[in-house]
C-alpha cells in the first residue's frame, strides 16, 4: 500500500522464480485485491510456459477474477520444443476469460530466445533459501542425486529446453567467462561430465550468477503473438555487468519494427506502434503518454526506420543507426544522433490516476 500511495504503477511478480514460486492462490488474490483497490496494474510472470501453461494461465485468471483487478500477463510464451505449436490454445484461454468481462491483457518480445540465470533450470525444492546455503547443498552428493531426478523429468524446464539450446552469455566468475557463447552441452563435453553436473558445477563456481540464453520459443508462436490484440510489445531487458546482455535489452522494439513490421510485413507500421506506445501508457494509466495528441507530454522519437538497424545477434552488437533525434518532456536529449546531455526524464508516478 505504502508503494501504490508513493507513487507506483502496480505490483510486479515472477512465479517461476524463488521466492515467489512458493506463493499461493490465496496470497496472490490478497495481493491482487490490494492492487485493485488502488487503481493498479498485476503483471505476472507465469508459474510455468512449458508443460504446465494452460494451468499457469488458469491459475492468473482464477485470481483476476476474484479481485477483479487489471491483469498483465507478463512476455507470454511457450517454452520448449515438445510444446510448440500450443498458443493458440494458450491465446483462446485469455479470448474466453476477456468475452467473460475479465480485464487481461499481456506483453511479449520479438525473440524465440529468453534470458536468466542458471539457477532458473534448478527445481524449485531447492531454491527456498539463501545462495550460500544453495551452494553448501549443491555439493552434497544425495542433494545433486535428487536434482538430477527432478531435471530429468520432461515437464522441467531444464528437458524441455535442452542443454543445447541454452547458452551462457555471462559470467561473474573468470574461470567461467571462457564458456561465453557456447551451449551447456559444449560446455559439459569439455569438462567432461553430464550437463547436469555441469549445471550444477556453474551454480556453485559462480553463486547462481552466470547468465544464460534459453533458445526455448517456436518462430510461429512468437509471431502468433506479436500480432494478437490483446498484446502489447514487451522488451523484458535485463542490464548485466558481465558478459553479453540479451538484445531485447536494446533492441526490442527495433526488431518489431524493422524486422517483423518492415521486413517480414507481420503488421502495418501504425499498428506497430500503438503496441509500443500508446496501449502500454494506456494500461499503466498514463494519460498523457504515448501518443501525439494536443495535451500529451512531448516524448518523441525522429527515425528512418528504413535505415534502422535491431542488433539482434547478442553476441555481434552493432551501433545504431537511424535514429536522429529523441525529444522528452518537451526537450531535446538526442540530435542528429548525438545525445546533448540533457536528462529531461521525470518520476511519472504523479500521472497516474
Amino acid at each position: 500500500m505504502q508503494q501504490f500511495e508513493g507513487g507506483s504503477g502496480g505490483l510486479s511478480t515472477g512465479l517461476l522464480y524463488a521466492p515467489a514460486c512458493f506463493a499461493e492462490g490465496p496470497e496472490l488474490t490478497a495481493l491482487a485485491t490490494v492492487a485493485k483497490a488502488h487503481g493498479r496494474l498485476l503483471s505476472c510472470h507465469l508459474r510455468d510456459e512449458g508443460d504446465g501453461l494452460a494451468a499457469a494461465i488458469a491459475e492468473m485468471l482464477a485470481v483476476q477474477q476474484a479481485s477483479g483487478v487489471a491483469l498483465e500477463i507478463s512476455h507470454l510464451k511457450v517454452s520448449g520444443r515438445r510444446n510448440w505449436g500450443t498458443l493458440p490454445a494458450a491465446l483462446t484461454q485469455i479470448e474466453e476469460a476477456v468475452a467473460r468481462g475479465a480485464d487481461v491483457t499481456f506483453d511479449a518480445y520479438p525473440f524465440t530466445f529468453g534470458c536468466s540465470t542458471v539457477v532458473t533450470l534448478l527445481p524449485a525444492a531447492v531454491l527456498d533459501t539463501d545462495m550460500a546455503t544453495l551452494v553448501r547443498r549443491l555439493g552434497d552428493p544425495a542433494v545433486r542425486a535428487a536434482v538430477r531426478t527432478a531435471l530429468s523429468r520432461p515437464e522441467s524446464l531444464f528437458a524441455s529446453v535442452g542443454p543445447e539450446r541454452v547458452v551462457i552469455a555471462g559470467s561473474v566468475s573468470p574461470e567461467l567467462c571462457r564458456y561465453g557463447g557456447r551451449t551447456l552441452a559444449e560446455v559439459a563435453r569439455e569438462r567432461r561430465v553430464d550437463p547436469v553436473e555441469a549445471l550444477l558445477d556453474l551454480v556453485i563456481a559462480d553463486h547462481g550468477r552466470t547468465s544464460i540464453f534459453l533458445f526455448q520459443m517456436d518462430e510461429a508462436d512468437v509471431r502468433r503473438a506479436l500480432v494478437h490484440p490483446l498484446g502489447m510489445l514487451g522488451s523484458d531487458g535485463i542490464p548485466v555487468q558481465h558478459g553479453v546482455a540479451h538484445p531485447r535489452l536494446r533492441s526490442a522494439f527495433l526488431q518489431m519494427l524493422c524486422h517483423y513490421t518492415l521486413g517480414e510485413r507481420l503488421c502495418s507500421l501504425p499498428a506497430a506502434v500503438r503496441k509500443l506506445s500508446v496501449l502500454p501508457a494506456r494500461r499503466l494509466g498514463l494519460a498523457r503518454r504515448g501518443a501525439l495528441v494536443p495535451g500529451a507530454a512531448a516524448d518523441v522519437v525522429v527515425a528512418d526506420v528504413s535505415r534502422t538497424r535491431p542488433a539482434a545477434d547478442p553476441f555481434r552488437p552493432g551501433p545504431f543507426r537511424g535514429v536522429d533525434a529523441v525529444v522528452l518532456n518537451g526537450q531535446v536529449v538526442v540530435e542528429d544522433a548525438t545525445c546533448t546531455g540533457l536528462r529531461a526524464g521525470v518520476f511519472l508516478g504523479g500521472e497516474l490516476p
